[in-house]
């Protein structure tokens, strides 16, 4: 057996020989190990199988990556509601299955598709001040999805054992009943204008909201929390850390990154604070920047993503964004993925094109890393041309 490992378009480790004996129809497990790498990001493992008279009996290589921060070589798969882990999902009884089996038809197929990791989206009973489920089974804040803390926690330990990443879904607005309830009794965490707070107001929903129906239905309820209160803030981070320690994320993605509002009243309606645009930013910054701190010195590893670049032009230069890209954060683009709209302003493939360049240098030059929304990997041809242009541009599509 020859085992070496390729990198670019010409370089090759080391060749390293075993001999080995293989039993008919039989398999065997053989270590291999290599001295050094050839450096980061991404590589191929070959091995070459000879009889022992010297003849070539069978070649194969598979891929893998090596990264200082996930988002240097990140090929992420979005989860959202994960059926397969259900037994039963209808009559108004949701069963989880007992096996794991499902977790491991999951991670099997993210690997064939070369998929190194997964964002979880709208798992928790808030998405803000609920990301630590005392539950075993619950309804998510944001579209009712049905979870279970075993099959989360299972699914993100298969995954580390396959070398892959787990991204949590994060943003300053949460819902669902657990929201509802933190601003009924903590309306002070909760931002309002002249008094009138900012949720949602389905009564009928939120009754019914965590009783099994026959009739499975989705919605979200949202409560959106007062980021110019800086212990509301760290009440927020302070869960991402905890959830981190529960579940093992590797990283958050944010969907609405810990911005303030530029006015502040008080339950009376007096207006108690009012910030100027530059002030606004100046908040934006230091809420993100100690959002990084605080979980850094919790984990050194965590990676940072935000949904930022989302107008349809390039990126604007503001000391948030600077700061969200400072020590490799990643700047996603949605927007992005609705060009193919006739009425989209980045339709026409020349916009589309020079948009990827300039918002990449522009992060990278920052620090950071752009990822933007481009479909799948494998889908229509519009799908194929823009993630090779993204490539292209230095990009990784999200």
């Amino acid at each position: 057996l020859k085992v070496y490992l390729e990198n670019e378009i010409d370089r090759k480790s080391e060749i390293i020989q075993k001999e080995i004996y293989i039993p008919v129809k039989g398999e065997i497990e053989v270590n291999i190990y290599f001295k050094k790498n050839l450096g980061k990001y991404g590589h191929a493992l070959v091995g070459e199988l000879y009889d022992d008279k010297g003849n070539l009996i069978s070649k194969g290589e598979d891929f893998f990556n090596v990264c200082d921060n996930y988002w240097n070589v990140s090929l992420i798969a979005p989860f959202g509601f994960i059926w397969q882990q259900w037994e039963k999902i209808d009559d108004g009884v949701m069963i989880p299955k007992k096996d794991t089996k499902w977790i491991d038809d999951l991670i099997n197929n993210l690997r064939k598709e070369y998929y190194n990791g997964f964002e979880k989206f709208f798992w928790a009973p808030d998405d803000f001040i609920d990301l630590t489920p005392e539950k075993d089974m619950w309804f998510s804040g944001q579209t009712r999805y049905m979870e279970t803390k075993k099959g989360l926690i299972e699914l993100i330990k298969k995954a580390h054992e396959n070398g892959m990443k787990a991204i949590t879904y994060a943003k300053l607005t949460g819902g669902g009943p657990v929201g509802i309830e933190m601003a009924r009794r903590h309306p002070e965490w909760v931002w309002h204008y002249k008094g009138t707070l900012s949720v949602g107001r389905n009564v009928k929903q939120i009754l019914e909201y965590d009783i099994p129906t026959k009739k499975f239905w989705q919605c979200w309820i949202p409560v959106d929390y007062n980021m110019n209160d800086k212990k509301v803030v760290e009440m927020g981070i302070k869960e991402l850390i905890e959830s981190a320690r529960m579940f093992g994320w590797d990283g958050a993605r944010w969907d609405g990154n810990f911005d303030v509002r530029s006015e502040i009243y008080d339950f009376e309606g007096n207006l108690i604070e009012k910030l100027s645009p530059d002030q606004v930013d100046s908040r934006n910054a230091e809420n993100m920047r100690i959002t990084k701190e605080m979980i850094s010195k919790v984990f050194p590893e965590y990676v940072y993503g935000y949904n930022w670049a989302n107008e349809g032009g390039c990126l604007k230069v503001n000391r948030e964004v600077i700061e969200l890209c400072r020590g490799g954060g990643l700047i996603m683009n949605e927007y992005i993925n609705q060009a193919d709209g006739v009425q989209h302003p980045l339709h026409k493939w020349i916009d589309f094109a020079l948009l990827l360049v300039k918002d990449t240098e522009l992060v990278k030059n920052w620090g950071g890393y752009y990822g933007p929304i481009l479909g799948r990997l494998r889908g229509t041809v519009d799908e194929t041309y823009k993630n090779i242009f993204a490539y292209a541009a230095g990009a990784h599509p999200y």
